[in-house]
């Protein structure tokens, strides 16, 4: 599973969903997957990293214990100047 920020609406939203689904969407996600790591915890490190409030991060992941395996940040394009 992923979790990530993708624009919906013009606004911006954080979603899980298959990695597939993300990883197309989104520039910056998580993959995360059942493990030893408490969901709270995990929650609380996506969302602080999102610049969202835990809970939204909280109500989506899947119930129980997870882990992040890995965090995808793909660098934004920086504006040229004049654009």
């Amino acid at each position: 599973m992923a979790v990530g920020e993708i624009m919906y609406m013009n606004e911006r939203k954080v979603m899980c969903a298959p990695l597939e689904c993300i990883k197309d969407r989104s520039s910056k996600y998580f993959i995360i997957e059942p493990g030893r790591g408490k969901a709270g915890r995990t929650a609380a490190q996506m969302a602080k990293e999102l610049s969202v409030p835990e809970e939204e991060v909280s109500r989506i992941i899947p119930p129980g214990d997870s882990q992040i395996v890995s965090k995808v940040w793909h660098e934004e394009p920086e504006e040229k100047a004049g654009e």
